[in-house]
């Protein structure tokens, strides 16, 4: 797959950096100016489902979005890289790290969401299932890029994102 990303910089110090949900490369902000471009490159990538790779079919897992990673790495010709994830991003950059540990050279994360999913209670989880449903197309275009609305797959994201997560009927199982 040929995935869209956003290339900052033109050093050997890589990194490549995943967005969290509702994101996208041109949804970290202020970020890509700031990065110090004489002594990185960043690819800021469009995950599977998200920005101008929304419309890529797939189950849009964090395991595919670890192999998309990996793969744009490939293409960029980068042997080994740093990793930068945000959010549900955060998740997908571990994934990646248990893929290919060979090839990465530090991992870090923003707010990431654990490798092992976030226990909800009953109102939680209506809350965070709820979201792409809830939330007004035009909310999300004010506080989001143009380019991140779209979410074709939030609800395999979501799946993925929360496969491992503790529901209160798990919760109440091991007690």
């Amino acid at each position: 797959m040929a995935n869209t990303h956003r290339l900052v910089g033109s050093r050997t110090t890589r990194v490549l950096a995943l967005h969290g949900w509702f994101g996208s490369a041109a949804g970290w902000g202020w970020l890509p100016a700031a990065v110090d471009r004489e002594r990185f490159s960043y690819a800021f990538m469009d995950c599977r489902g998200y920005g101008d790779s929304r419309d890529v079919d797939g189950q849009h897992t964090m395991a595919e979005w670890a192999l998309d990673a990996v793969t744009l790495a490939d293409e960029l010709g980068w042997s080994r890289f740093s990793l930068l994830g945000h959010s549900m991003g955060g998740m997908a950059v571990q994934r990646v790290l248990l893929e290919a540990p060979d090839r990465v050279d530090r991992l870090v994360g923003l707010n990431p969401v654990p490798a092992n999913g976030i226990p909800f209670d009953e109102q939680g989880w209506a809350l965070f299932s709820g979201a792409p449903e809830e939330i007004p197309r035009s909310a999300m275009r004010s506080s989001t890029s143009p380019r991140a609305t779209g979410c074709r797959r939030c609800g395999s994201a979501r799946s993925s994102t929360t496969r491992w997560s503790t529901r209160p009927a798990q919760l109440s199982r091991r007690t």
